[in-house]
């Protein structure tokens, strides 16, 4: 069994590792992966990831978008794509899983 197999063992995923998984990267191989450019990043991450963030928005895809306060307390809560989630059945009924069930 390859280590991103044991990926699929998750019911809930967040929003990084799944645009990982849906993009077709291991997320254990890409930690860091918020802390690159957009230059820096894999292929098909970012869209992944915003077509993960659209349909959670829309709630056409489950989970839970949740916001965090900036370090030195100032300025807007922000969206914090590592600590919201999205349920993997619901990736799987809109086709957008890299899961094969």
């Amino acid at each position: 069994m390859e280590s991103i197999d044991f990926w699929k063992l998750c019911d809930q995923l967040s929003i990084v590792h799944a645009a990982l998984l849906v993009a077709g990267y291991n997320p254990s191989d890409h930690q860091a992966v918020e802390n690159n450019s957009l230059n820096n990043q894999p292929s098909g991450y970012d869209g992944a990831k915003h077509a993960i963030l659209s349909g959670l928005r829309k709630c056409t895809i489950e989970g839970e978008l949740k916001y965090e306060e900036p370090y030195n307390g100032n300025g807007e809560p922000y969206l914090c794509v590592h600590s919201s989630y999205v349920d993997v059945e619901s990736l799987i009924r809109v086709r957008i899983s890299p899961f094969v069930i």
